[in-house]
């Protein structure tokens, strides 16, 4: 991530465990690091992480094939939002 060091420390560790988590998927899982956010992909991009204040995942993905019980992720359908994917969550904190 090109601005890491610009990350608060809370924000940094945060980011740090996503990103071991999101590698840890699988071995075709590989990191590209983008002018804005940190891209994830397999055989295609599947999502990129950017570091604001907190952190936001933006997955490529159809907002309709999310299951998401704990209410964390929003549909960003047509919202114009840089990143991939139709579907964003913000992490404030890591989910268990």
């Amino acid at each position: 991530m090109e601005n890491y060091d610009q990350l608060n420390t809370y924000t940094r560790i945060l980011f740090e465990k996503l990103n071991n988590r999101i590698l840890n998927l699988g071995t075709s899982v590989k990191q590209g690091f983008k002018k804005l956010c940190t891209a994830y992909k397999a055989d295609t991009s599947f999502g990129c992480c950017h570091s604001e204040d907190q952190l936001r995942l933006a997955m490529n993905m159809k907002f309709t094939d999310v299951i998401d019980p704990k209410g964390i992720f929003k549909n960003i359908t047509e919202l114009g939002r840089w990143g991939a994917g139709d579907v964003e969550a913000f992490f404030e904190r890591l989910m268990t």
